[in-house]
């Protein structure tokens, strides 16, 4: 079975109908594990749902429908299926942390390590601890552990791509990219590396090396939106919008609610002219863009556009408060009168 990976960016899952096909004619457990080795997770989990729907204590269909919905960054269902597995379940501790930081919960998630001697970690228990560490912005405490973690498994991919995200956060992005880079050496189908390097590229102006570590992550996970939306953005970078549109598509087909979608189609309608339609997406309350400091710029940027100018320096304001180095922001401001 292969090491689970999962988004530092979680992805909210798209609801699919459970297959209509006869159980007796497949092989649900063996057709679920080969999709989830190929990381198309959302038909994993439909096999998965067809056996659960007959057998719903099968302990391995279990393990495997948690796995899958941590994939799918859903940490409320994977808790209910791990709910069902034994105390002793091979790496159960670090598969129920891993459910609590995709909810918002790390600081619960470090707490299942409170009394347990760090010597006796598997690199998924020190993985799930550094995420923590992580997310609730104790970067330093992290790192000290991506240290003492690398030390005993140097080898491992998820550690070492932990150890760019600290680098990445601290600003030293060529470090970050180099480590994205080992960890590809050790999986070259690590989303997080994958991720990273394209993060790391784009932030030293390597458009074209960005792209490149993108399409990677969109041809091993053709169910994650993340990584054609980011191929949209650089398309649009390019003002390549044939290409913007393509990828944009491939986004909502695999999940238009998700925020980042909504911001990518936004971006697009400005570019080809429909800012009346893309004021309405930024407008919407439920697009969880509100503190998004892209979307707030593009929000003051349509308004400009649009001529409403009270609207465009209260969005542009506040997008030079989130983001002070942004010049396209003070230029616009300089010409509201």
């Amino acid at each position: 079975m292969k090491t689970y990976k999962n988004l530092l960016f979680p992805m909210l899952i798209t609801m699919m109908g459970v297959s209509a096909c006869n159980d007796d004619q497949v092989d649900n457990i063996g057709e679920a594990q080969s999709a989830f080795e190929e990381n198309s997770f959302q038909e994993a989990r439909i096999f998965l749902l067809n056996l659960l729907r007959e057998d719903p204590a099968n302990q391995d269909a279990n393990a495997l429908y948690a796995k899958v919905m941590l994939e799918l960054g859903d940490g409320d269902s994977a808790q209910t299926a791990l709910a069902k597995l034994p105390a002793d379940f091979e790496d159960i501790k670090a598969l129920n942390a891993q459910a609590l930081i995709l909810k918002g919960r790390g600081i619960d998630a470090l707490a299942l390590y409170r009394d347990i001697e760090p010597s006796t970690f598997t690199p998924q228990d020190w993985r799930m601890v550094i995420w923590a560490k992580f997310a609730t912005n104790a970067y330093e405490e992290g790192y000290e552990d991506v240290k003492t973690a690398l030390e005993k498994h140097p080898d491992n991919s998820d550690l070492l791509s932990l150890a760019g995200i600290y680098h990445l956060e601290k600003g030293n992005n060529p470090l970050a990219l180099e480590f994205a880079d080992k960890s590809l050496g050790f999986d070259e189908q690590n989303y997080d590396a994958l991720d990273l390097g394209g993060r790391a590229s784009l932030r030293i102006n390597k458009i074209d090396q960005a792209q490149t570590y993108y399409e990677r992550g969109a041809e091993a996970f053709p169910d994650n939106p993340i990584p054609v939306i980011n191929l949209a953005g650089i398309a649009m970078d390019k003002n390549d919008l044939d290409s913007a549109k393509t990828h944009l598509e491939s986004a909502e087909r695999l999940n238009a609610s998700l925020p980042l979608t909504k911001f990518i189609k936004a971006r697009y309608l400005n570019m080809t002219g429909e800012n009346v339609a893309a004021k309405e997406i930024l407008q919407d309350s439920n697009t969880g863009l509100d503190n998004f400091g892209p979307a707030v710029f593009l929000a003051g940027k349509i308004a400009f556009e649009l001529g409403e100018m009270s609207v465009a320096r209260s969005r542009l304001n506040r997008s030079l408060a989130i983001n002070p180095n942004n010049p396209e922001a003070r230029d616009l401001l300089s010409k509201i009168p």
